[in-house]
């Protein structure tokens, strides 16, 4: 993908997942839009056996009553979408249930780091 003003994504694909997630986190305001906050921040999830870095975290503030927050990876397309993505997607849940303390003290720490997103939250 790549961001230009006169047309949001044309098909481009990035050569490493860093080109990626740079691309992401310079856009992340339009790409996510006003009510989410994208945190990149790769901090390791989970206990014993099963252990992970997610790319980052997606704040979501579009329901006052219910925010909500979502683990982000970014993947090339060349990455098998079964053996590969879902099998890390299936980690995630898991770490998150087994460390919810420690996710929320990631995600803690990352708007801390950030005062305007914090106040958002905050709002």
């Amino acid at each position: 993908m790549l961001w230009n003003p006169n047309k949001v994504y044309e098909g481009e694909p990035f050569e490493s997942e860093r080109d990626l997630e740079q691309a992401i986190v310079e856009v992340s305001d339009i790409l996510f839009g006003n009510d989410r906050i994208y945190l990149d921040t790769k901090k390791k999830i989970g206990a014993k056996k099963i252990k992970n870095i997610p790319d980052g975290y997606l704040v979501d503030l579009s329901s006052k009553k219910e925010p909500r927050l979502y683990v982000v990876e970014n993947e090339l397309a060349k990455h098998d979408p079964l053996k590969h993505i879902a099998a890390q997607i299936l980690e995630f849940s898991l770490s998150f249930e087994t460390t919810p303390q420690k996710v929320k003290s990631i995600v803690k720490e990352a708007l801390g780091k950030d005062q305007q997103a914090w106040k958002r939250c905050q709002a």
